[in-house]
Order: C-alpha cells, then sequence, then structure tokens
C-alpha cells in the first residue's frame, strides 16, 4: 500500500476517533463547574445538530467496522485453516486472498467516507480548531 495514502488514512481514522470520541465523552461526562481548564476540544463550539450528525455517524462507523471486524476474522480463519491442509488448494487460498483485500479496502472506503461525513459536519473554524489540538506542532492557518 502506498505509504503517503496510509498515512493519510490513520490521520484521518484518528482524527474521526478523537471526535467521535469527544462527542460521546461531553455527552456522557459533563464538565465540572470551574474545576478544569476548558479542553481544546470544547471551543468546538459543536451545535446540538452536528452533535446528532456525529452520534448517528459514529453509530453507523462503528457498526459497520463490527460487521468487517467480524467478516475479516472468519475469512482469516479460513485462509489459517487452507494454508495448514496438507493438500494445499492454491485457487482457494487466492480466492481467501482475494476476499480479505476486499475486505479490508471496504474498511478503507468506509474509514474514509466517515472522515468525509465528519468533515462536512464541522464549520473551517472548527477544522482549523480540531487540527490545531490534534497537531500542535503543525502550522494550522
Amino acid at each position: 500500500m502506498n505509504p503517503k495514502l496510509l498515512g493519510m488514512f490513520l490521520v484521518g481514522a484518528l482524527m474521526a476517533s478523537v471526535m467521535l470520541n469527544v462527542v460521546f465523552y461531553k455527552r456522557l461526562h459533563p464538565p465540572a463547574p470551574k474545576q478544569r481548564p476548558p479542553s481544546p476540544f470544547e471551543e468546538l463550539q459543536l451545535t446540538s445538530a452536528q452533535i446528532g450528525v456525529l452520534n448517528r455517524c459514529g453509530m453507523d462507523c462503528r457498526e459497520a467496522a463490527e460487521e468487517l471486524q467480524q467478516q475479516t476474522a472468519r475469512i482469516t480463519e479460513e485462509l489459517r485453516q487452507a494454508l495448514s491442509e496438507d493438500n494445499l488448494d492454491e485457487e482457494h487460498v487466492r480466492e481467501l486472498a482475494a476476499e480479505l483485500g476486499r475486505l479490508r479496502n471496504q474498511e478503507i472506503d468506509n474509514n474514509i467516507a466517515t472522515l468525509i461525513e465528519v468533515r462536512n459536519v464541522l464549520e473551517p473554524k472548527q477544522v482549523r480548531t480540531l487540527y490545531r489540538a490534534l497537531y500542535p506542532d503543525k502550522l494550522v492557518k
């Protein structure tokens, strides 16, 4: 896989994960009054509509990821078993490997779609705030 694409995928997945965790954390754990300075993520000032979309996006993303993980685990186990057979069926092994590759590509496609959806929910100022919080060493306009 192209290292740049993998890097972009991982950064994007991290961004989506952080956003979703922040949204869920805020809803489950409101900040104690005047006990700590505000989190950089609180600076996003998400609207209730944005929070609703991000919650739905998070649930959909998790459900799709869990389903793909189950399918990947099943195919991986089948591949392991096929490779351990005394009489190797190369065609079957290649079919399983191709299916595993398809599932991994679907996972990447799903993650990118989630990142795009999250990105489209945020206003440009919120995106800059998020990037400043996630990457304080980087120059963000």
